[in-house]
């Protein structure tokens, strides 16, 4: 396409035009410019877009003419609405897809007629930007709703370029108005449908809170109204064996120590109730964590309460997250004490405690070679008070791993195991690698 400069009469555009003076038509990146003695075109590398313009045409069309014919018709022709006008703003052409989309004629539109199509509400602010660019030779970019032929508004992106002569004085302003009406509403209803899901999730955040602090009150408080019945029941069975053990046979005294052995397990079953209430209740404070060293002291606290086991524990140097101190020491106390204990059978038992990458996360692991346990029940592993061991062979409250688990779900992570009977257990997690 050439870059010249389309100088038109009203002829030249029609009787459908009115009477246009004239219509500048920049189509290519150099500088035009029209010399008025020999009817040709010269071009000159240009920083900005210029145009000249001449009061006449000439008696013979030329080639740029034809050129520039050809570019007033592709104008005319492409899909947005197009409109130019002159330096104080008055529009006095406007291209085919105006006509058709407002159903107005150039008579309705010259000058400051396209007033009358626009919203009444959002005119001002269109007046007032248009008014100021017309002020500053500045370009226009705004988006605003115009009427159709039919009444309804829809919304166009509007960008209009300030066109200038060979000495840099405004001549004239060419816009184009891109009907987005279709991407609008497309982009208010994913908006919409984002603030509906956006208030749904705070809405069921805000229900599945408030149910687990009152699940959390509701267990702290039945838990710590269990233990001053506990207590008596405890008591009363003590003062019994101390002072009148006696005055019973022998099967009076299994049954009484069978009362206060279990009165000690429901204690300990409460304390583990009462701690995982906690849990749930407690504020966290997030910070570093070196878990390589909060293991070593945890595997010395467990050595220093059976100095007669010999355990081969391996901790991974250099381990750490971002989680609750607190929070940190009871899942590693729960983890490496579970293996600990399961690994009390064997003849040389190891535990290790490492890292590894799975895609985006970093997994920590916890393993060990002990009972193991079968994978048709790994659903009930993290439950409370599920024991898939018997007690006798090795003690517990069945609170620990249900404990692990709330602790990784409340920092944002997930935790898993697997295992096989008599070849030991792994217990997975992911822990966040920073603060957010």
């Amino acid at each position: 396409m050439s870059s010249a400069i389309l100088v038109v009469r009203a002829g030249a555009l029609g009787n459908r035009r009115g009477a246009v003076e004239r219509m500048l038509f920049l189509t290519g990146g150099a500088r035009s410019t029209v010399n008025e003695d020999d009817d040709r075109t010269r071009q000159e590398p240009r920083p900005r877009s210029t145009a000249s313009a001449t009061d006449v045409l000439p008696s013979t069309e030329s080639e740029d003419m034809k050129s520039g014919s050809a570019d007033l018709l592709l104008f005319d022709a492409m899909p947005q609405l197009g409109w130019a006008a002159r330096p104080d703003g008055y529009i006095d052409y406007y291209n085919r897809g105006w006509d058709e989309y407002t159903g107005t004629t150039y008579e309705d539109m010259q000058g400051w007629g396209w007033q009358s199509v626009h919203d009444p509400r959002e005119l001002p602010r269109v007046m007032a930007s248009w008014t100021q660019c017309i002020a500053t030779a500045q370009p226009f970019d705004q988006a605003f709703p115009l009427r159709r032929k039919d009444g309804v508004f829809r919304w166009f992106l509007t960008r209009v370029t300030p066109i200038f002569d060979a000495a840099g004085k405004l001549a004239r302003w060419v816009g184009i108005n891109t009907d987005i009406d279709d991407e609008r509403r497309a982009k208010e209803a994913v908006k919409v449908l984002n603030e509906e899901l956006e208030r749904r999730v705070l809405e069921r955040t805000a229900q599945l809170t408030a149910a687990n602090e009152e699940l959390g009150a509701f267990s702290y408080s039945v838990a710590h109204d269990l233990r001053a019945p506990l207590r008596g029941m405890n008591g009363f069975a003590q003062v019994l064996l101390d002072d009148y053990k006696d005055k019973l046979d022998a099967d009076g005294l299994d049954c009484l120590h069978e009362i206060h052995t279990n009165a000690q397990k429901m204690g300990q079953l409460i304390d583990g109730l009462l701690s995982l209430s906690r849990l749930t209740r407690s504020e966290m404070k997030r910070e570093r964590v070196d878990l390589t060293s909060l293991a070593k002291a945890i595997v010395r606290d467990l050595a220093t309460a059976e100095p007669e086991r010999a355990v081969d524990v391996v901790v991974e140097p250099g381990l750490n997250a971002f989680l609750d101190p607190t929070l940190a020491r009871a899942l590693f106390e729960n983890l490496l004490g579970n293996a600990w204990k399961f690994t009390k059978r064997v003849t040389t038992a190891r535990v290790e405690l490492g890292q590894r990458a799975e895609g985006q996360e970093r997994v920590f692991f916890v393993r060990d070679n002990g009972a193991g346990f079968d994978m048709a029940y790994v659903e009930k592993l993290f439950a409370p008070f599920q024991r898939l061991h018997p007690a006798r062979e090795y003690p517990g409250t069945g609170i620990g791993l249900a404990t692990v688990q709330r602790i990784v779900y409340r920092h944002g992570g997930r935790a898993w195991a697997d295992g096989r009977v008599g070849a030991g257990a792994t217990f997975h997690f992911t822990l966040p690698e920073t603060e957010g």
